[in-house]
């Protein structure tokens, strides 16, 4: 990913927001429409790569930057804010995954349900 500043990606976020959700906010909000395209539009100018380190393919922005990210799209979509957070949480917990910090799968699940 190339470098960019928190500030000039935070300006990116905006644009993206302005063009791809702002039109859709009602949809998403009274129709249950869900922001697929937006969503995969803001991972791919890196809206989920602050907590991920360069080597790794994030951008390293730091979990103040993907703050940022959130309020600048819940300041337009509440809803779409709050999906951020959800995908920004599962790229925290990754970190703890592979190290073993957390155990985390399928299975688990499986074992909580048995009886």
């Amino acid at each position: 990913m190339n470098t960019i500043s928190a500030n000039e990606h935070i300006v990116q976020v905006k644009q993206l927001i302005a063009v791809q959700l702002k039109p859709c906010v009602t949809a998403i909000d009274l129709q249950g429409d869900y922001p697929k395209a937006f969503l995969h539009s803001l991972g791919a100018i890196g809206g989920f790569a602050g907590t991920v380190a360069p080597a790794y393919g994030g951008n390293g922005l730091g979990f103040g930057h993907c703050i940022a990210v959130m309020e600048e799209t819940a300041k337009v979509c509440l809803s779409s804010g709050f999906l951020i957070w959800c995908q920004t949480r599962v790229v925290i917990l990754l970190a703890a995954i592979y190290r073993g910090c957390l155990i985390w799968g399928q299975g688990i699940f499986s074992l909580q349900a048995a009886p």
